[in-house]
């Protein structure tokens, strides 16, 4: 008995073995997706402008984020199931506050896509993003690894913000400040 599950264990292993080719599919690690920026919000004179305690700050029941479509059509963002279901989230870090906005990745995997933050009735912000897809290192891509679908670049009112996820992930503590 103990020869015949020698002889089944090592039948097994070299079917294991044998079954793999080079016309299979890539094997997927596991899958990362960032869709979103997380920025601070100042006047000119370094006011923070997400600090509830100012009373020119930005309040967060005015916010609201717009996804375009394909189509060009203009959405506002709401997803009951979600933690933040308007699509963005103002927290304090240290004596700072940041805002984290979900950007429009409803469309595709890559490309370019646009979001709108509308700070109140007067005031609204254009976030343009580009979205890649690899698999691996994303200078030196693999058939192989961790799927990642990420922002690559994201400009804020047509001014580049952040350029490249993988420095930006690696350096998380240098977040942008948008002047307004």
């Amino acid at each position: 008995m103990k020869n015949f599950r020698k002889f089944v264990f090592i039948v097994l292993a070299a079917l294991s073995l044998c079954a793999c080719g080079d016309n299979e599919e890539p094997i997927i690690w596991g899958v990362y997706i960032d869709h979103g920026c997380t920025f601070r919000v100042q006047n000119s004179d370094g006011v923070d402008l997400l600090n509830p305690n100012n009373p020119n700050s930005y309040s967060k029941d005015s916010i609201e984020i717009y996804h375009v479509l394909n189509d060009g059509t203009v959405k506002l963002f709401y997803h009951q199931g979600l933690d933040s279901p308007y699509g963005f989230g103002i927290g304090n870090y240290g004596e700072q506050y940041l805002i984290g906005v979900m950007l429009n990745s409803l469309m595709k995997d890559t490309g370019d896509v646009t979001t709108y933050i509308k700070w109140n009735s007067t005031d609204i912000d254009t976030l343009y993003t580009t979205f890649i897809s690899y698999r691996g290192n994303r200078d030196k891509p693999t058939s192989q690894g961790t799927l990642y679908n990420v922002w690559d670049k994201i400009w804020y009112n047509n001014v580049l913000i952040l350029d490249n996820w993988e420095e930006y992930s690696a350096h998380t503590n240098e977040l942008p400040v948008i002047i307004k």
